[in-house]
């Protein structure tokens, strides 16, 4: 029985035909996009307003799906109709259709992709937030490396799953689009602290800590910023600016593990039972050198904390996941560590300290 016409696969099984990978950049994209920009130019005539090569294949020096993403400003729901005819006449295929957008794909075939790929994006004139967006990458390498970066991360989680990759870039790609309709770039020092520090000293939400944390790895001067506000004397803005500080992605841990020393010290030092929390909670992501004297410091501190039952229940479960990350090369901490564990069984436990009790045992057991 032949296989079903793309257009009547599921997204799952489209998902497993066509798999996203990333490739390195390569110097053909920009000339693919332009012969292919051309031959729509020739299809769709006076249809079209403007046609810009989009996308990562349009930004120098990163990694990109191997796709050229193209997109074209038209004019009006006639304009539409016409577009869409030439182009299913031009053997493209239609994937999306709305009032405002058209989607078609080129170079997906029943037997995986063809060598040339493309997606071309139809909009409505003055709906380019896409060129905005390649054009900030473009002037803004490090942006443009931190992108390359979440995508890698967000790579071994979605690969066979579209929808789910592109709203985990969501927040990053609305950061992109905030900063460069706001111009902050051109900020002083001053005005950005102010900014940051408005935001951070009211009430806030998963939403707004979201935003500013996506804000934060666009752009390092945020993210400094951000780290200078954890030691305000107002402790609502301290407490609010480490809270976005533990909602950065994984790819900023070599930048959290530059101030691991520090970290350690303020967390030893610290009475505020919030902050402690958060700050274990960014040392529970990294690697630690047992000879690092800071880092027996650091397991002097979490050792007593993981059975102190007058501490709150979120620090003595992240102690005890630190201590573990500590503990775990060394047979001689692991039993002391033993030995903290089989106290803690006897003592009354929330929900969240009983499951961390539950997965490092299980893990001692098996040293």
């Amino acid at each position: 029985m032949p296989a079903k016409p793309l257009e009547q696969m599921s997204l799952k099984e489209l998902w497993e035909l066509f798999p996203i990978s990333l490739e390195d950049y390569n110097e053909e994209w920009p000339r693919v996009a332009v012969e292919e920009i051309y031959a729509l130019r020739s299809l769709l005539g006076d249809n079209i307003v403007s046609i810009y090569h989009i996308g990562s294949t349009a930004i120098k020096g990163i990694k990109a799906k191997p796709i050229i993403d193209i997109l074209i400003e038209s004019n009006g729901p006639e304009a539409f109709a016409r577009i869409k005819g030439a182009m299913l006449g031009a053997d493209y295929i239609c994937m999306a259709e709305s009032a405002s957008r058209l989607s078609f794909n080129k170079g997906y075939t029943l037997n995986g992709y063809a060598d040339k790929v493309f997606h071309i994006h139809v909009a409505a004139a003055g709906h380019i937030d896409e060129v905005t967006f390649r054009d900030y990458l473009r002037s803004h390498p490090a942006a443009a490396r931190k992108y390359e970066s979440l995508k890698l991360s967000l790579l071994p989680k979605f690969r066979n799953n579209r929808d789910g990759y592109t709203r985990a870039k969501t927040n990053f790609v609305k950061a992109v689009m905030r900063i460069a309709s706001a111009k902050t770039d051109d900020c002083t020092p001053g005005e950005l602290l102010a900014r940051l520090t408005e935001k951070l000293q009211g009430r806030i939400g998963k939403k707004e800590v979201d935003d500013i944390a996506a804000e934060a790895t666009v752009t390092d001067r945020v993210k400094q910023t951000l780290w200078a506000l954890t030691k305000s004397p107002g402790r609502r803005v301290a407490v609010n600016a480490l809270w976005v500080i533990t909602h950065l992605p994984k790819y900023e841990i070599d930048w959290l593990a530059s101030l691991q020393d520090e970290l350690i010290e303020w967390l030893i030092d610290e009475t505020d039972a919030s902050k402690k929390r958060m700050l274990l909670q960014l040392l529970r992501e990294q690697q630690f050198n047992a000879d690092n004297e800071n880092v027996v410091k650091l397991l002097d501190f979490c050792l007593p904390k993981i059975n102190a039952e007058s501490e709150p229940y979120a620090v003595r479960c992240f102690s005890l996941y630190v201590a573990y990350k500590i503990c775990l090369p060394y047979p001689e901490l692991i039993s002391e560590l033993s030995y903290r564990i089989e106290l803690l069984k006897t003592q009354t436990l929330s929900p969240g300290l009983r499951s961390a009790l539950r997965q490092i045992s299980s893990r001692v057991l098996l040293k």
